[in-house]
């Protein structure tokens, strides 16, 4: 019967070895996780900033784009659709319609 006490003893001794290397692993690839989530979350906000940079001189140069950044803006704002019923951009004095292709959800 010693034997198979010796074995059983082996096995829970290499058993508990794993378990901690596993467990050893499971944190070093949360704080790796933790340090690339923080990185993409910086380079994604710098990206917003320049690409909102980016609107305001096109917007700046374009009274159409200027135009569809204010109505975009408002939309945000009140929390209304951006469009109307037929897809078109309601057109303030003096501006071109825009008729942007309507998305409808597939099934």
């Amino acid at each position: 019967m010693t034997g198979r006490a010796d074995r059983e003893e082996d096995y829970m001794k290499k058993r508990n070895e794993r378990v901690e290397r596993y467990e050893k692993d499971l944190q070093d690839l949360r704080v790796n996780d933790g340090e690339e989530y923080n990185q993409l979350k910086i380079k994604l906000e710098t990206d917003v900033q320049v690409g909102g940079a980016l609107v305001i001189r096109l917007a700046v140069s374009s009274p159409v784009i200027a135009s569809t950044c204010n109505l975009i803006s408002r939309t945000a704002d009140t929390g209304t659709a951006a469009a109307t019923d037929e897809g078109h951009l309601p057109a303030e004095s003096g501006e071109t319609r825009i008729q942007f292709p309507s998305f409808e959800e597939k099934r």
